[in-house]
């Protein structure tokens, strides 16, 4: 609903006919990129964490926590450090526009 100038943009002036709306949205009616914290997928098993769409498995590479990389598989060099779930394009939801 956020990319509708009626549901973003305050109606200012009042007239008997409608007329198109313009103004510049609010940050909070944009598209934004939402990175969950990785404290999230610790209080889920380890199998299931794998199996949700979008996930990428961060490694250590040779134990050393400041060298961080996405995991490949059979990589001798890589131990499991984190999660990580980066969602784009993610809208707020307008729950009250629901009613409309």
């Amino acid at each position: 609903m956020a990319k509708y100038t009626w549901m973003v943009c305050p109606k200012t002036t009042f007239s008997l006919l409608p007329r198109p709306l313009e103004c510049e949205p609010n940050p909070v009616f944009l598209p934004a990129t939402k990175i969950f914290p990785s404290q999230v997928f610790e209080l889920l098993p380890h199998g299931f964490a794998h199996m949700i769409p979008g996930v990428v498995n961060i490694c250590m590479v040779d134990g050393n926590a400041l060298n961080l990389t996405a995991c490949v598989s059979g990589e001798q060099l890589h131990s499991h450090h984190y999660f990580e779930l980066v969602i784009k394009d993610l809208y707020p939801v307008q729950i009250h526009a629901l009613g409309l």
